[in-house]
């Protein structure tokens, strides 16, 4: 390693010695867990700990330490201490003196980051650990406080603070969180047929489009004013409805309920999101597409944050009878989704957790999973427009797994009952981290098992509550001074 210049701040210094000793990922796999038991090793650990502590910055220059200098066991050491330092500012771990790391904390709360815009991608609090049981972990799991995101994962992603008036409590209790299917039969649906619009890439020729979204009439906006009551009295932290249940008009009509509901005395001062569906907002693009978008509301009628599909989804003629959609789009050949895709997932930081939106065939992108894995998302909010949830295997639930155990993240998919057998049907699925889950396997039903939701009442509306992690935070490496 050629020195130039190390930063001081130290979550610009840890991104930097990390990068570094990301160089040889190969050597920290195979020699990382001896290097724990090098002569000096917890001694710079913990004397690092305590100058980010008590200073709020970390010259190197200035640091005592029995090892070699800037080799790959001395810069672990460092970012070892630099990682339990900045434990004291994480939101997750319990409540601590930040002591000199005030401004570290003061940075996160205006920015949602813990580096500064010196470094390259970011360093964040770590609010996940992977749900699944691992004993030797990897270099980006050998950190219990902090995450590193790389800087190709933070360039495909626009990560934004959550504004304070919007943000959602820091609870380690329980929260409601409610699902509801606002699109009851295929009569809720505008479906289109677009010929030629698009075309095959392996064959050159022609394929029709389809554009998807509600029907606007007062059933619809009752079934609205049903379901913001139902969330008011239960006391709904998050609610989200499913794809394909918003449209231009429909957007609006939320946000005046929702500021009339705001400035009413008898409910109160609260604060919750509702993702009220997605659907085409806003205007087209030159070709005619609109964005396939999902739109999370405050309690106020704002405009939280928003995501537009990035992956269109093809209808087969055998999907579109299988979903009884054959009367409203003819199934004679393949349709696919016409919209304007997305090029970047939202991430927004909240004092509850790291959020970001998948709209349906978006989870099934390993690329976007590889990039959210990256940046630790805690939760993941799908609204999905796709057959059943009927059985334990139905989509999404295997993609859901993955990001709880690759990540550790909450994953909630909610669907509507436009292709249900009945109104008994599922309509929400809630996957998490589990008691059990970081110490067994569960194949069969067992603690980490998805919970299927339904709905009650006129609206179908499901409530559920979301538990905090049972096994977060978590240490790994050892505090004790050296033998």
């Amino acid at each position: 390693m050629i020195v130039t210049r190390l930063p001081i701040d130290p979550a610009d210094l840890f991104a930097a010695l990390y990068d570094d000793l990301a160089r040889d990922s190969a050597q920290f796999h195979r020699e990382a867990e001896s290097w724990l038991y090098r002569q000096g090793f917890q001694e710079t650990a913990v004397r690092v700990e305590q100058i980010a502590h008590s200073e709020g910055e970390v010259d190197l220059a200035r640091l005592q330490s029995k090892m070699p200098r800037h080799s790959a066991p001395y810069n672990l050491a460092v970012l070892t201490g630099i990682d339990r330092a900045l434990a004291h500012v994480n939101p997750r771990q319990d409540s601590r003196d930040p002591g000199a790391l005030a401004h570290v904390l003061a940075r996160y709360a205006r920015t949602g980051r813990f580096s500064t815009d010196n470094a390259c991608g970011a360093v964040l609090p770590r609010l996940t650990w992977p749900a699944r049981p691992t004993h030797q972990p990897t270099m980006a799991e050998a950190f219990t406080a902090v995450i590193r995101v790389s800087d190709a994962s933070w360039q495909a992603i626009s990560h934004k603070r959550i504004k304070g008036s919007q943000d959602l409590p820091n609870s380690r209790a329980k929260i409601k969180i409610a699902v509801a299917p606002l699109l009851h039969s295929l009569q809720d649906i505008d479906i289109t047929r677009i010929p030629g619009c698009s075309h095959d890439p392996r064959t050159d020729k022609p394929v029709d489009g389809y554009v998807l979204g509600p029907v606007d009439r007062e059933e619809i906006r009752d079934r609205i004013r049903g379901i913001l009551s139902t969330l008011t009295k239960k006391k709904v932290v998050i609610g989200v409805l499913p794809e394909a249940s918003l449209c231009n008009s429909l957007l609006a009509y939320w946000q005046d309920l929702l500021r009339q509901l705001d400035q009413d005395l008898k409910v109160g001062p609260r604060r919750y999101w509702i993702l009220v569906g997605t659907g085409p907002i806003g205007e087209p693009d030159p070709a005619g597409r609109h964005s396939n978008r999902a739109v999370v509301l405050d309690q106020s009628g704002e405009q939280v944050f928003s995501q537009d599909k990035v992956r269109d989804f093809s209808l087969t003629p055998q999907t579109i009878k299988t979903w009884g959609l054959s009367n409203k789009l003819d199934d004679s050949a393949l349709a696919v989704e016409w919209i304007n895709r997305g090029s970047k997932i939202e991430v927004r930081e909240s004092f509850a957790g790291r959020f970001a939106i998948l709209i349906c065939e978006d989870i099934t992108g390993s690329d976007w999973k590889s990039v959210l894995e990256d940046c630790g998302v805690s939760h993941l909010l799908v609204p999905i427009f796709a057959g059943p949830l009927k059985n334990k295997w139905a989509f999404p639930r295997s993609e859901a797994e993955q990001y709880v155990r690759q990540i550790g993240s909450w994953v909630l998919a909610v669907n509507s009952h436009v292709t249900a057998d009945n109104e008994n049907s599922c309509i929400g699925m809630l996957a998490g981290p589990g008691v059990t889950s970081r110490d067994e396997w569960h194949d069969e039903e067992g603690d980490c098992d998805p919970k299927f939701i339904k709905g009650s009442g006129p609206d179908r509306v499901g409530i559920v509550p979301l538990p905090p992690d049972p096994g977060f935070p978590m240490h790994l490496l050892s505090r004790e001074a050296d033998g």
